[in-house]
């Protein structure tokens, strides 16, 4: 794959890059990317289509993000921006400098810039921190076939479609239909006649914890944040759920990874959690997870990554590995020994953003180095030897 797109940069082949890229995962691509220098980078971007500039955004690790904004204009940010959720460009956006940020900001439509502004203004621990703007919300006038249409329409750009909520004529909401229930239902009827009309809710200033604990109670897939006036700020989802969960280190909360699907590209540390919590149903199948996950980063690891510092100050100070493969340079060192484990927890204790995934990935790993079972280690380590 690394040489195909070499191969395209070369040729500044933007075409074939962008069928080549439709046709792949974009968390593929971003690893390949680390291993790229300035001068590929560069072309690279230049080569790109909006909507995969989005996706390669999207799917890239936070500091990756970053770093591909600086090979980036503004008009070119924004333009990805339009392919992009609410959230993840609040997320790009906190990660940049401020006088950057606020030329951006500065220049979206002023419909955008007021969502964006009211995400960035909420306290990251809070419910308005952790919303998504994402989601599907229709008139209780409106029909079933019209709220069918609604979703065929913008349901790939909406995180979550298997529940719709219904607001009047005010905007205020008054209730949600599951997506069985319009499937279920004679396209003639409206939502007001078959909307549920028992919606939880929570308001913006909400601690993310209390969140949790209401999605956990009443086992919900996703639930709105709501102004004073009912009116919807944005939703909270079972995705957002897993970053409390992990935050908050709570064993209440740990009874919602039996509701939540761990996808690929999330790392949960279940090993110490499932010593915390012994009802935890999948923790058999998230810990094969994990482990795999950890193979997959041991394997993929390149020769210029593979540290023999015993400090991860050390790797984090040599100019020689690339920053953005810094992480598996201490996961490398872990898995050998270099690096132990009180290093690599005073480093985890000593990061300021929780919520990056290098720092999932790292706490996964001193997860499954402190707290899997002895013989669970001495095959992993044999196996990848």
């Amino acid at each position: 794959m690394k040489e195909e797109l070499l191969g395209f940069i070369s040729n500044q082949d933007s075409v074939a890059l962008n069928e080549y890229l439709e046709e792949h995962s974009p968390m593929d691509i971003c690893e390949i990317l680390r291993e790229m220098d300035d001068v590929d980078l560069s072309i690279f971007f230049s080569l790109l289509n909006d909507y995969n500039l989005a996706k390669i955004i999207e799917n890239a690790e936070e500091d990756q993000r970053f770093l591909f904004c600086k090979y980036l204009d503004n008009k070119t940010i924004l333009d990805a921006f339009s392919f992009m959720e609410k959230d993840d460009i609040v997320d790009i956006l906190g990660g940049l400098s401020i006088g950057r940020r606020k030329e951006l900001i500065n220049a979206m439509k002023s419909d955008e810039q007021h969502q964006i502004l009211t995400l960035l203004q909420y306290p990251e621990d809070s419910a308005g921190g952790i919303m998504t703007t994402a989601y599907i919300a229709l008139k209780e006038s409106s029909t079933v076939e019209q709220a069918l249409n609604k979703i065929r329409e913008i349901g790939p750009k909406t995180e979550v479609i298997e529940i719709l909520f219904v607001v009047n004529e005010a905007g205020q909401l008054v209730g949600k239909c599951d997506l069985r229930d319009l499937l279920s239902k004679e396209h003639n009827f409206t939502l007001g006649e078959i909307m549920n009309t028992n919606v939880y809710t929570v308001t913006p200033e909400l601690d993310q914890e209390e969140v949790a604990k209401i999605v956990a109670k009443y086992d919900l897939k996703a639930i709105p944040v709501i102004s004073q006036k009912r009116q919807i700020l944005g939703i909270i989802t079972l995705d957002d759920i897993i970053d409390v969960i992990i935050e908050e280190d709570n064993e209440q909360l740990l009874n919602l990874i039996n509701n939540i699907a761990i996808q690929k590209n999330q790392y949960f540390p279940i090993f110490a959690f499932s010593k915390i919590n012994h009802s935890i149903k999948k923790a058999n199948d998230l810990k094969e997870k994990q482990i795999s996950k950890l193979k997959d980063v041991l394997s993929g690891i390149k020769d210029s990554s593979k540290s023999t510092h015993t400090l991860i100050k050390d790797i984090e100070s040599d100019n020689k590995i690339f920053k953005t493969n810094k992480c598996n340079a201490i996961i490398y060192g872990l898995s050998k020994g270099y690096i132990k484990l009180d290093d690599l927890k005073n480093h985890l204790e000593n990061t300021s953003n929780k919520r990056v995934t290098e720092y999932r990935k790292l706490l996964c790993a001193y997860d499954f180095y402190k707290y899997a079972d002895t013989n669970l280690l001495d095959e992993f380590k044999k196996n990848i030897c």
